[in-house]
């Protein structure tokens, strides 16, 4: 697969990030949707530099992009222009790798009861009900504020 296969807001986007964090090359894969369907899409596979065994991903689909970081992932493609979409797909990117988010997740019986981004200085004021969770805990692309505040992560 190839990048000429891609649709134009993939290319789009491909091109934008590239620019603006080339070295994410190395990380580009073209990804086919399914056997039935012939559209392509890019995905972004970013290894953590911290030991947290999480990788930062980004994946496009149709006219929207999606980027993860641990169990939250977040949709965009919803601006007035696609430009606008990438720019602010790149701003939360450079946002988890400079740790400016955060993830914190809360499992419950094993399964994931909420995950979300927030700012390392909203840590200390965290209103959470704890014993709703049996586990908690925050991981940064850095490591810098990896904890775990309840439970185990296992």
């Amino acid at each position: 697969m190839e990048y000429k296969q891609l649709d134009d807001y993939s290319k789009g986007f491909l091109d934008s990030i590239l620019i603006k964090i080339p070295e994410y090359k190395q990380y580009v894969k073209f990804k086919k949707y399914s056997d039935e369907r012939d559209e392509t899409y890019v995905y972004i596979n970013i290894p953590c530099p911290s030991d947290a065994g999480i990788n930062l991903w980004i994946s496009t689909y149709g006219d929207e992009t999606t980027v993860g970081f641990d169990y939250f992932h977040c949709h965009f493609g919803y601006r007035d222009s696609h430009e606008d979409d990438y720019d602010e797909v790149i701003k939360m990117i450079k946002e988890i790798i400079n740790e400016g988010i955060i993830n914190i997740t809360g499992t419950r019986e094993g399964n994931l009861a909420f995950s979300c981004f927030i700012k390392p200085e909203e840590i200390a004021s965290m209103e959470i009900d704890y014993d709703n969770y049996d586990a908690i805990s925050i991981k940064s692309w850095k490591g810098t504020f990896n904890e775990i505040i309840k439970g185990s992560t296992d």
